[in-house]
């Protein structure tokens, strides 16, 4: 009985080990995923025109499949996206 307690203990143990290596490696993944889907953050539209009111810039978020419009009038010279203080995405004009 010790001897197949044993073995067991050392299988519990190596099967502790590969699930903790699987954990690392989904967090890793769940990361760069999470990276990606953010990219939007990240995009900037940059035109030295006016535009008039007719025109639609659309943001989709990834993750959630929103669509963020916006209908610049103006001379509006960069358009972005950047996150307000409660973590939602909001247009930024310049």
């Amino acid at each position: 009985r010790i001897k197949e307690f044993k073995r067991n203990s050392i299988k519990l143990q190596t099967e502790k080990e590969y699930i903790k290596l699987q954990q690392h490696t989904m967090n890793e993944s769940n990361a760069e995923i999470e990276k990606i889907q953010n990219k939007d953050l990240h995009a900037k539209i940059v035109s030295r025109s006016e535009y008039d009111g007719h025109s639609k810039v659309i943001f989709v978020n990834m993750k959630t499949k929103e669509e963020i419009l916006i209908m610049p009038e103006g001379k509006i010279e960069t358009i972005s996206l950047v996150l307000n203080d409660k973590g939602e995405r909001v247009i930024k004009r310049v």
